[in-house]
């Protein structure tokens, strides 16, 4: 029997349980917000390799930057997607009507987990301006797990700068 000024230490069953359940309630949510935080990144990533293969063309299709291909009066570059990687192209002819494509300048591979929208975009010489051929709107959207982001390339050849938008084909802005 105890007396009244010895007490015992130490926790009881529910006070135990009590605090097991908050620590696992906040390790699940920390763990979630980590997996969405490696979604956005990998999307962002994407984003700005796909920017900077854009600004890369269009920049190189201004100042006429030939790599000494044979035969070739260039005229532009291509910038197109396959599904799994990224293309810039150089585009050869004697107008912009009777275009062949050269060989790749840029090559960069998707992330794997992240989609771009098929994109076809020619950036032509000296003007800069741009011709989107698909998609059929001048925006381009890069998905992930549950993450979106969408930027236009308008036909002057300027590339906006985007944002993460609220779901799959939308432009709205989070």
């Amino acid at each position: 029997m105890l007396t009244p000024k010895q007490s015992q230490s130490g926790l009881t069953l529910i006070e135990m349980i009590i605090t097991v359940s908050i620590m696992l309630v906040l390790f699940g949510g920390s763990i979630a917000g980590f997996f969405k935080f490696n979604d956005r990144q990998n999307v962002a990533n994407t984003m700005s390799e796909v920017k900077q293969q854009l600004e890369s063309a269009r920049t190189r299709a201004r100042v006429r930057d030939n790599p000494n291909q044979a035969g070739c009066v260039l005229q532009g570059y291509k910038v197109k997607t396959n599904g799994t990687s990224l293309e810039s192209k150089i585009l050869c002819g004697t107008s912009k009507f009777s275009l062949t494509e050269g060989q790749n300048r840029d090559v960069y591979e998707i992330q794997s987990g992240v989609t771009v929208t098929a994109m076809d975009i020619t950036f032509y010489t000296l003007t800069g301006s741009a011709l989107v051929t698909s998609p059929a709107s001048n925006f381009i959207h890069i998905e992930g797990n549950n993450t979106y982001y969408a930027f236009e390339v308008k036909d002057s050849g300027e590339i906006s700068e985007g944002c993460f938008v609220v779901s799959s084909g939308s432009t709205t802005c989070l």
